[in-house]
């Protein structure tokens, strides 16, 4: 099952897979046009344990895997760019 995009920007939109995961996933991120952008994975309390992209994104979809190793919980994966910032839950289970 994977998190549906967050439905708060038009022009940005982020996606986790699979959800919850228990081994290897990705984050899909999509915008309307290219830009700049950052997607980093934010813990329980608010700190961002990982910044797994950091650049230009062309118009489009691009796929970037998330972390392996973190501990059972539950996550934010924070994307910005084109003016926006948008989430999505990510539940890791071991």
């Amino acid at each position: 099952v994977a998190s549906a995009p967050s439905p708060v920007s038009s022009s940005l939109s982020v996606a986790v897979s699979p959800n919850p995961s228990t081994g290897a996933a990705s984050v899909t991120l999509t915008v309307a046009s290219a830009t700049e952008a950052r997607v980093a994975v934010v813990d329980a309390v608010g700190r961002v344990v990982a910044v797994v992209y950091d650049g230009p994104v062309a118009a489009g979809s691009v796929r970037v895997p998330l972390p392996a190793g973190l501990a059972a919980g539950v996550y934010a994966v924070v994307a910005e760019g084109a003016g926006a910032r948008v989430s999505a839950r990510w539940v890791v289970a071991r």
